[in-house]
């Protein structure tokens, strides 16, 4: 969460350094033309073209392109510091940083191209320092396993989950027959019960389970585990029963003020929220509650899925439309207002004025809006545009994106690596850039002009342009990171977007705004159920579009195509010039690549990280171990593999199966099936057979160990068994998966026929030994 205290000396810290930039570059770096002399054809040739780049880079300068670039190599640098096995010493990152800006500070008197290139490095440095001292004040301590506990604690967030269920952010005061030392400092712990909700600021106790948070289900999936570390949450659960209110004694520590302002706004917050709920029944309310509050887990798996396969759920943040809107409205309702008063505004600045208004307005937003990533990208962006209005500066341009993005990345580096910080600031940077091209090719309509109501007509048609082109650049801009962290993307989006988006913009938002500020008044009825109509229109707009069957499944794309795609849209963003066209041209040669480059092999087998889930992978099909496969984990194997088919098991009783079961049993058994189909017997145990003849058991019950080793080639199983009494290729036991996390395996056949087949293992930790993968504290039991 941005801390306020912060807020003010970055952003005009960042400011000054910008301006002083700029300058710095048009004075140093002019670039003069280069003389030609007379030496026939080449010359013709590439003196045009050398006069070209000159022109090109020297406007590039003049427009201050560089420090665009400075949030870019800062996120590249922290990206980078993220991704390592190991975590690199602060000392050595510092000295690296320290040499590369003495040679940025020499190479400034050489040449520009060095001068760009060292400066390149040292915010490299500067965003790896940035990473590791976010990582360093963090707590070390996460849950090691699963484990039932009796515990106090203070609540410090609430969330509504639906169906009066509620999910809370405790502060572990105190756990019995257990150090704090040793224990996670915050937990997200759920209730499963309906209950009156208890209050922030209040103490609970009561007998939960806990498990760590989860990490990658796949290799290069997303990392819940990371971001709970960075969020100080060590586990989460859920209650047995209803937890009790307790009491505070003396050995509890006193909330500081920082965090007893933080529950008071979350109180107003959670109150905001229920109010709506209560005021709108059903999906709308929930809905409007997730526009203002940014409380999302009311609204139902229907209405979810529904937004998401149409391409909606977008409109479910609090991003830049919500907080333009409320700026908008804000500003242009107090300068109207002003405007009536002659005397006044030949005063007074009244635009500025307006200006202040406005900022007092999405302040007040922001502080009840959760502080979710994209709220506070559209928070810091609405905040620089102000600022600019009131220095008389460019409001809307590249410069204060760049500026929004270096004050996230000061304060929280990790966002970098979230799904929620790439798609806001891909979508905006994409929206900003494309308009600025565009802003002086405006193209008229005569002869609408020439009709009575030609204007109208002409202005109608603008805002649905507006409306398309927007919807088509924000979704293209955004493909790259939907395909990289959901690996699909929804072919009709964009129309669902037209639709919904003048409901959102002229009907919902300016309600929820009036809604904020008249709850107060108990004057919210009217605003309210204009609200809840609105709503109601975009999700049966949202369930009519879902049933296009409209969502690919592009599964996961190589980490070499993504970082191309990326530099080739970073570069054809955020230059100006031509030679922003070098980023059509890489992303042309990668989308070619991808298309007639051999595709990346799938897996064999997955294994998730507790293994309880075991699947067969072949083509679009998932075979998997168990008939009712968790969602959480299921859904997203069959997105990163575009796998959309699930083939359940085969069940049969024990009886059936002979009382001496060997290898050649369990093979007569298999052949009676396809291959990579998993049968179970009777709870005991399941077994599916690979084309090379390899045989993958995953034990369910203790009874069936003594079998499953006698016959297969590979087991998988939640018990703990000691390898010494399990002699088989490969055992995969809870011990190891706590340290690998999730698995997937490629079987190859060997090319001698006497040889058996050879394994490929790739797990989702990468073998890394970072703060956020392991913990610290002993070993519990349950």
């Amino acid at each position: 969460m941005l801390k306020f205290k912060n807020l003010v000396p970055v952003i005009f810290t960042l400011l000054s350094f910008k301006l002083l930039l700029n300058q710095y570059f048009l004075k140093k770096f002019s670039i003069s033309k280069p003389s030609f002399a007379d030496k026939g054809f080449k010359n013709k040739i590439y003196k045009p073209l050398y006069l070209q780049l000159s022109n090109s880079i020297k406007t590039e300068l003049e427009y201050g392109r560089p420090f665009i670039f400075i949030p870019v190599f800062l996120a590249f640098g922290a990206t980078l510091w993220f991704l390592q096995e190991k975590n690199i010493s602060l000392s050595l990152i510092v000295t690296g940083f320290i040499l590369s800006t003495i040679s940025t500070i020499l190479s400034s008197r050489c040449s520009l191209a060095m001068f760009l290139f060292t400066g390149a490095i040292t915010c490299t440095f500067m965003g790896a320092i940035l990473a590791a001292s976010e990582t360093k004040r963090k707590p070390k301590i996460m849950l090691f396993k699963p484990i039932t506990v009796e515990l106090r604690g203070l609540i410090e967030k609430r969330e509504a989950m639906g169906n009066e269920k509620w999910r809370y952010l405790v502060k572990i005061l105190d756990v019995k027959g257990i150090s704090l030392d040793s224990f996670p400092q915050r937990a997200i712990i759920s209730t499963v019960i309906k209950h009156k909700p208890f209050m922030q600021g209040k103490i609970i106790q009561g007998l939960a389970r806990l498990s760590p948070p989860s990490g990658p289900v796949l290799p290069r999936l997303f990392d819940f585990r990371f971001f709970s570390y960075f969020k100080s949450i060590g586990a989460n659960g859920y209650f047995y029963g209803l937890p009790i209110l307790s009491q505070y004694t003396d050995k509890d520590p006193k909330p500081s003020l920082i965090s007893q302002l933080s529950m008071l706004l979350d109180r107003a917050r959670t109150y905001i929220g229920e109010y709506i709920r209560h005021k709108i029944p059903g999906d709308s309310g929930a809905f409007a509650a997730a526009l203002v509050t940014d409380e999302r887990r009311a609204i139902s798996l229907e209405t979810n899925e529904a937004l998401r396969k149409s391409g909606l759920s977008h409109i479910i943040a609090i991003s830049g439309l919500n907080m333009a809107i409320a700026a908008g409205l804000s500003f242009l309702g107090i300068r109207k207002t002003l405007s009536l008063f002659p005397n006044f505004t030949e005063r007074f600045a009244i635009k500025k004025i307006a200006a202040f208004g406005a900022l007092f307005t999405v302040t007040i937003y922001f502080l009840i809006s959760g502080f979710s990533v994209s709220a506070q990208r559209a928070y810091l962006m609405t905040v620089i545009t102000l600022i600019s209005i009131l220095l008389d500066r460019i409001s809307i341009c590249l410069h204060n994106i760049a500026l929004t993005a270096l004050v996230i990345l000061f304060i929280t580096p990790s966002e970098v690596m979230g799904p929620s910080f790439q798609m806001s600031f891909a979508a905006t940077i994409a929206l900003v850039a494309s308009y600025t091209k565009w802003e002086n090719k405006a193209i008229s309509h005569p002869l609408l002009k020439t009709f009575r109501y030609g204007i109208i007509i002409t202005g109608i048609i603008d805002f649905f342009k507006k409306i398309l082109l927007t919807s088509l650049i924000s979704s293209l801009a955004t493909s790259l990171f939907l395909i990289q962290h959901f690996h699909n993307i929804v072919v009709y989006g964009f129309l669902a977007n037209l639709a919904a988006i003048p409901l959102l913009s002229f009907i919902v938002i300016p309600a929820a705004f009036a809604t904020i500020f008249l709850i107060p008044l108990s004057l919210d009825h009217i605003p309210l159920q204009i609200m809840g109509w609105g709503l109601e229109l975009i999700i049966a707009i949202a369930q009519s579009i879902s049933r296009w069957g409209n969502v690919i499944y592009i599964g996961r794309i190589p980490s070499v195509l993504f970082i191309s795609l990326l530099i080739g849209f970073l570069i054809l963003t955020l230059l100006k010039t031509a030679l922003c066209h070098i980023g059509t041209i890489i992303i042309v040669l990668s989308m070619s690549a991808f298309f007639f480059l051999h595709p990346t092999p799938k897996p064999d087998l997955l294994i998730s990280d507790n293994g309880r889930l075991v699947a067969f992978v072949k083509e679009d099909t998932l075979f998997t171990n168990r008939t009712n496969p968790p969602r959480f984990i299921f859904s997203q194997w069959q997105t990163a593999l575009a796998a959309k088919n699930h083939q359940k098991p085969q069940k049969i009783n024990n009886k059936r199966i002979p009382s001496e079961w060997d290898q050649k049993s369990i093979k007569i058994l298999l052949n009676s099936f396809p291959f990579r189909q998993f049968v179970c017997i009777d709870k005991l145990l399941c077994t599916g057979q690979h084309e090379t003849g390899t045989i993958i058991s995953v034990i369910e019950k203790i009874e069936s160990i003594n079998i499953a080793c006698k016959t297969s080639d590979v087991i998988v199983t939640a018990i703990n068994i000691d390898p010494a009494l399990c002699n088989v290729r490969l055992l995969i036991t809870p011990k190891i998966l706590r340290k690998s996390g999730s698995l997937e395996i490629i079987i190859i056949k060997s090319p001698k026929k006497n040889e058996k087949p050879t394994f490929v293992i790739k797990n989702s930790t990468n073998d890394t030994e970072r703060p956020w993968r392991y913990s610290t504290q002993p070993q519990f039991k349950d």
